[in-house]
């Protein structure tokens, strides 16, 4: 009895350590406003969680500017990883806006909730 539920668990273990997690990602697209004014030279960084370590966050950089196909104030992420199949939910994604990187601006964070491969948000700006 004692060989089977050693067997029991050793299977358990086995079947529960091999688990590749599975990684939700999207293709942020945005833009930085500020009333109805889009605002160029936003320095962002995205918070989401490390595809490497899921137990872990990333920050990466991004500077708002304009582009030939959008209007100014756009911004680009590529990969951002909003869930996992074991970790899900909201506020996972954040974006901020830090006043040492923006002079004139506070500092400033918008929680996204984010769903498909690839998404669109809006961050408005105050002073």
């Amino acid at each position: 009895m004692k060989k089977f539920i050693f067997l029991i668990v050793i299977a358990f273990t086995l079947f529960n350590c091999t688990h590749k997690e599975e990684l939700y990602l999207t293709h942020l697209y945005g833009w930085v406003k500020y009333d109805t004014t889009y605002i160029n030279g936003i320095v962002l960084v995205v918070r989401d969680i490390n595809p490497e370590n899921t137990a872990y966050y990333r920050f990466r950089t991004d500077t708002t500017n304009y582009s030939t196909d959008s209007l100014p104030g756009f911004f680009e992420m590529d990969s951002v990883c909003y869930g996992t199949s074991s970790y899900q939910g909201s506020q996972i994604v954040a974006v901020l806006v830090d006043s040492t990187d923006n002079p004139g601006w506070p500092k400033q964070y918008w929680y996204l909730n984010l769903s498909g491969s690839v998404d669109t948000v809006e961050l408005n700006l105050i002073k």
